[in-house]
């Protein structure tokens, strides 16, 4: 498995896999409503220097290469022809589409792009007007299908009630929703984009969803860590007192 084009090898970095999520304010996640339920929390540490919000370079490629192999991977993209319009177009990219009606950045339509290619995923975390250290961007995740070949079925059906209300805190998409649309789950940026919550219903689709994760990280040298959310996030508060 290559990395993203462009992002660099994960020698010094980590995942952290922490189920169950905590339950702790100010992560600007959700883990109470019908989709909110079904989530676990990802963080993640590197070698590079930190800086306030977003994700590391290296780490993109992780994501990137861990959720493409389980999937479809669909975001809003300002990299998308004026001419593009409500029905899936094929790119050298993957798919392209327009939504109607002001989406996340309240424009008067939002593009998105659906793919598997690596270096693509990776920049879903760098969008300029969805930017993800906002908390404005999501990952919505379909079946593999045969992308990029041709038009695959697995294609999601999205409309701006369905993403608006998978951003909306407590969520307002439900997983029959999810299901209906075509998804097998999202992934939405936590506080300041440091972190993010990965919800998929079905509990296969989400074992497989972390077995490329897993995969990912190792394959590329980084340490995949799986720990019980409410007991390091408890640990860690006694030992700030």
């Amino acid at each position: 498995m290559s990395h993203a084009a462009g992002e660099p090898a994960a020698a010094g970095t980590a995942l952290h896999l922490y189920r169950p999520p905590p339950a702790v304010p100010g992560l600007k996640l959700d883990w109470h409503s019908a989709l909110g339920s079904t989530g676990v929390l990802l963080d993640w540490e590197t070698a590079e220097p930190m800086v306030d919000g977003g994700v590391p370079p290296a780490v993109r490629a992780l994501l990137a290469a861990g959720l493409a192999a389980a999937g479809t991977v669909a975001a809003c993209t300002t990299r998308v022809a004026d001419d593009v319009g409500r029905d899936w177009t094929r790119v050298p990219q993957g798919y392209d589409c327009r939504l109607p009606g002001g989406l996340l950045a309240r424009r008067r339509s939002v593009a998105v792009r659906a793919t598997r290619d690596l270096a693509e995923v990776a920049r879903f975390f760098d969008e300029t007007l969805f930017d993800w250290a906002q908390e404005s961007q999501l990952l919505l995740l379909a079946p593999p299908g045969p992308l990029p070949d041709e038009l695959p079925d697995v294609l999601p059906t999205l409309d701006r009630a369905l993403v608006d209300g998978c951003l909306a805190q407590p969520m307002t998409t439900t997983p029959d929703q999810l299901r209906a649309a075509g998804l097998i789950g999202i992934v939405r940026p936590g506080v300041d984009g440091g972190m993010a919550g990965l919800y998929v219903p079905d509990a296969a689709a989400r074992a497989a969803v972390l077995g490329a994760l897993a995969t990912a990280a190792r394959v590329a040298g980084a340490a995949w860590l799986e720990r019980d959310g409410a007991e390091h996030w408890a640990v860690g508060a006694a030992r700030r007192r």
